[in-house]
């Protein structure tokens, strides 16, 4: 079971979630998993989420009512101990962002 689950929401946010994704990408701290619910993109964002799989442990892309919606379809596969939400043009401004959380979550 990771220490975080990161579930992010996405509807064609091919121009921002490169960003997002690479933010994750850097972080030292590697506990974590992440889900991404996307409402059925249609601007390349899923080629991005199938390209992803280095870091996107899992992901969907279906229509959905809106950004909670998205996130509570994510949190039935969330397997973390603490959840972070994010958006698809949202970052972690700095790679020990996650690291610096640890000491605070366990």
């Amino acid at each position: 079971m990771p220490l975080i689950s990161i579930i992010i929401a996405t509807r064609n946010a091919a121009g921002t979630l490169g960003r997002c994704l690479d933010s994750i990408r850097a972080q030292t701290f590697r506990d974590f998993e992440l889900l991404v619910m996307d409402g059925g993109s249609t601007d390349g964002t899923v080629d991005m989420l199938r390209a992803g799989g280095d870091v996107v442990t899992a992901w969907r892309s279906e229509p959905d009512t809106g950004i909670y919606h998205a996130w509570n379809k994510a949190l039935v596969l969330a397997t973390g101990e603490w959840v972070c939400f994010l958006g698809g043009d949202d970052w972690l401004w700095h790679e020990g962002a996650l690291a610096r959380l640890r000491p605070m979550l366990r």
